[in-house]
């Protein structure tokens, strides 16, 4: 376990979770959270998105992570930075766990992007299938199907390495609508922010 120091909080990193790195942050610097939002954070890892989200002023936040222990990193941290009672996590694969996403202002999603099959331990922070976007496809048809308000908006991160473009194709065809608000180049990929609703 390490703990890195993140501007305004600090975070426990355990050991077998994703490492907040530049696509965590670009994420958490974009945040489209507004006073007394309540927030879904997706695949919340070691909970810097969604201690980003009560910095920013949400009123409550929901985390769900597949590895049991992400979610209880995500407690640990939450409670740590003050987010007791702000801050409920659950144990799930994507959006199963919920009937219903109404009552969310923002849904966040820092997904596996990596274009790998890798299902064990820490290989689920990063692996997206064969093409990188299968993890993603799954969560926007999530998102699709339940029931929400016309006022949810969702925030995630996508790479160059999964060709983001038949992702935003997709989410095109389905009906949604989507800004890409910001992009970040490294020698190898460059990753996107983009919001949709």
């Amino acid at each position: 376990m390490k703990e890195r120091k993140l501007g305004e909080f600090s975070l426990l990193v355990f050991d077998e979770v994703y490492e907040p790195a530049e696509d965590s942050f670009l994420l958490a610097e974009n945040l489209s959270v507004k006073p007394g939002d309540i927030v879904l954070d997706v695949g919340s890892g070691t909970g810097i998105i969604s201690i980003s989200a009560m910095v920013k002023g949400a009123r409550h936040v929901v985390a769900i992570d597949i590895s049991p222990l992400a979610a209880k990193n995500t407690l640990i941290n939450a409670e740590k930075n003050k987010g007791k009672g702000k801050v409920d996590v659950i144990v799930g694969d994507l959006l199963t766990p919920l009937k219903s996403v109404l009552l969310f202002d923002l849904i966040t999603f820092n997904p596996p992007y990596l274009p790998v099959e890798d299902a064990g331990g820490l290989g689920l922070a990063w692996s997206g299938g064969k093409t990188g976007r299968e993890v993603v496809e799954r969560f926007i048809s999530m998102v699709k199907r339940l029931s929400r308000s016309p006022k949810t908006k969702c925030q995630i991160v996508l790479s160059s390495l999964m060709q983001p473009r038949k992702l935003l194709e997709q989410l095109s065809s389905l009906g949604f609508k989507y800004v890409i608000n910001a992009k970040k180049r490294f020698f190898f990929e460059e990753i996107c922010l983009i919001t949709f609703y």
